[in-house]
């Protein structure tokens, strides 16, 4: 063999599990991953990639025994995003649930679900993106991995928001 000729090997680029694979080029900031339910395996599963041009999210539901969850994939560019806010889960309210349960003497089995659902159970933390496209709720672990998806995206968004919101091309693009 010639040492003159030098033979480069592509790099290994990070296959997402989603319909929205990164493209040649595209540069991958952070994954956040969430599975939610007691023992990690039950529950919904998300997904959040977060690249420097877009937000490639899969949102997994909890399979039986026998199936596997349905599953939907979201692509959002960056610079359609206008909003982003931290969303409170509301569907654990638990005063109408309490008053029935008090009244139909259930509350045993009403404080034994709350119990499991605190001291068993990580509740999710939720941030919501929103512009143009709609709304989408992402879920994270836990208040930690929210904060830092909240400061990634917001630093990913600011190239395409230096000359207001209307900007298309990133600043670095644009000179």
């Amino acid at each position: 063999m010639n040492k003159d000729n030098v033979t480069i090997q592509p790099t290994a680029r990070y296959h997402l599990k989603n319909t929205f694979d990164c493209v040649d080029g595209e540069e991958i900031i952070r994954v956040y991953e969430c599975r939610q339910g007691c023992s990690g395996f039950c529950g919904p599963k998300t997904a959040v990639t977060l690249t420097k041009n877009r937000l490639i999210t899969r949102d997994k539901e909890a399979g039986g025994c026998c199936t596997k969850g349905a599953h939907v994939d979201t692509s959002i560019y960056l610079n359609d995003i206008g909003m982003i806010a931290e969303a409170s889960d509301t569907k654990y309210t638990f005063g109408c649930a309490a008053f029935l349960a008090i009244i139909t003497c259930m509350w045993p089995f009403l404080l034994l679900g709350y119990l499991l659902r605190t001291c068993c159970c990580c509740r999710s933390k939720l941030l919501e993106v929103s512009g143009a496209f709609g709304s989408k709720i992402l879920t994270f672990k836990n208040k930690l991995d929210l904060k830092d998806a909240a400061m990634n995206i917001s630093k990913a968004m600011m190239p395409y928001k230096a000359y207001g919101s209307t900007a298309r091309h990133p600043v670095s693009q644009i000179f």
